[in-house]
């Protein structure tokens, strides 16, 4: 993905975040504290991104297909990942019309659940300005097709996931 796109993506999140307030103190960071099973996606070209930062960031990068991010709790805001940034969110992208084009929704990630207390269907605590930013996020990386591609396939492991539940 174009450095270019990255980067008005995360300018598009910018200081968004899910509540006013601090939502790790309800929690005690949870979702900072992943590990090779529950760390963060990284989305494409995010790897080499994060690399020319490596001095900046306090989180380790494991090697696989996509890339996962684990963290030890802490870390300097300004570098983390977009899977970071977005949590509880994810930009869920479908395909929904002959013309192939994307629809792009903000659900709560359904892997959410069991570690972040706003990831309640039913709550209404998100605040409205992130969810929005977060599905902009989402259809800005539709206008790359390997972003979108990433989109479509975690999208369909996300709703697999929900399917199990």
């Amino acid at each position: 993905m174009r450095k270019v796109l990255l980067r008005r993506v995360y300018q598009t999140i910018c200081d968004a975040t899910p509540l006013k307030s601090d939502c790790g103190k309800l929690c005690s960071n949870a979702c900072c504290k992943g590990d090779s099973g529950s760390g963060m996606w990284l989305f494409p070209g995010e790897k080499e991104h994060l690399a020319t930062n490596r001095n900046r960031h306090t989180f380790d990068i494991l090697e696989g297909d996509a890339g996962i991010v684990v963290c030890s709790g802490s870390c300097e805001r300004g570098v983390r990942p977009l899977s970071c940034r977005i949590f509880p969110i994810f930009p869920v992208t479908t395909i929904y019309n002959r013309s192939g084009k994307a629809k792009v929704t903000a659900p709560f990630d359904i892997r959410a659940i069991r570690i972040c207390p706003l990831a309640d269907p039913e709550s209404e605590t998100i605040e409205g300005s992130f969810r929005r930013r977060v599905r902009l996020a989402g259809k800005l990386l539709c206008r790359n097709r390997e972003a979108m591609e990433f989109l479509k396939e975690r999208s369909r492991e996300l709703m697999d996931i929900a399917r199990l539940l």
